[in-house]
């Protein structure tokens, strides 16, 4: 596939965006990971790696914007909230609309997270507007719906996505990935496994990737954390003296 300027400029946008996230991440003390996703070149959802606050291995940055979307798009199709409504005519612009007002399951959500982090976090507008007219055309809200609404969705990672986020890219049917560096250690998309090529049966589909759009940039922020050292990193069982290895 041929990659055209307008290509480049829009993967490096959103890339910029998915660093934003990763920069915020890098602040609260998490492994520097930060991922956008975008429907129709509009954002849609966001996260970063919360793995320290939540005491979670799992609360990778990928699997925070899937979790924004899900729990939304079961809150749109199970509430007739006119609120929601409201927002996704009168709200131009994302940062304006504070989930932390309302009384709803994505309050919750919000709360957590701003209990977890340092950042306001809010939910994208053109989400809501986009899942409910997304839903109300279709006339259903299962999972066939919201596997074809993913399957319209780029995904936009800082880092190479591990296995683990790999496989559920895959099964939950995002059709792109965009990532800046590669992961050595864990990538799932090329560097350790190639989950994203579809040899690993019909239980993973395959996505298209494209790695190495400002790169350089997501390496330095890696650095940044690994010269300050992971401050909620466990303290070791005992001192290990490492003049011993080194003879």
């Amino acid at each position: 596939m041929q990659v055209t300027q307008s290509d480049i400029n829009t993967n490096e946008f959103w890339m910029r965006e998915a660093l934003n996230m990763a920069q915020l991440s890098n602040s609260d003390g998490e492994i520097p990971v930060g991922c956008v996703i975008t429907c129709d070149n509009e954002l849609v959802s966001y996260g970063y790696n919360q793995t320290n606050a939540g005491h979670n291995g799992t609360l990778h940055a990928e699997f925070e914007a899937f979790d924004l979307i899900l729990i939304i798009w079961n809150y749109l199709h199970s509430s007739k909230d006119s609120t929601i409504s409201k927002l996704c005519t009168n709200s131009p612009n994302y940062t304006q609309f504070d989930p932390l007002h309302y009384s709803s399951p994505i309050s919750q959500v919000a709360s957590l997270r701003k209990a977890k982090s340092t950042i306001k976090w809010v939910i994208p507008p053109h989400l809501l507007c986009t899942l409910e007219q997304y839903g109300s055309s279709i006339g259903k809200c299962g999972t066939d719906q919201i596997t074809e609404f993913f399957s319209q969705c780029t995904l936009y990672a800082t880092c190479e996505p591990c296995i683990m986020c790999a496989g559920a890219i895959s099964q939950i049917g995002i059709k792109r990935v965009v990532f800046g560096c590669m992961n050595e250690r864990f990538g799932g998309c090329g560097s350790v496994y190639s989950v994203h090529n579809g040899s690993f049966g019909q239980a993973y589909p395959p996505f298209e990737v494209q790695g190495g759009i400002l790169s350089e940039e997501a390496v330095e922020i890696f650095k940044k954390f690994y010269n300050r050292g992971n401050i909620n990193a466990p303290k070791p069982h005992r001192t290990i003296k490492m003049e011993q290895y080194s003879q």
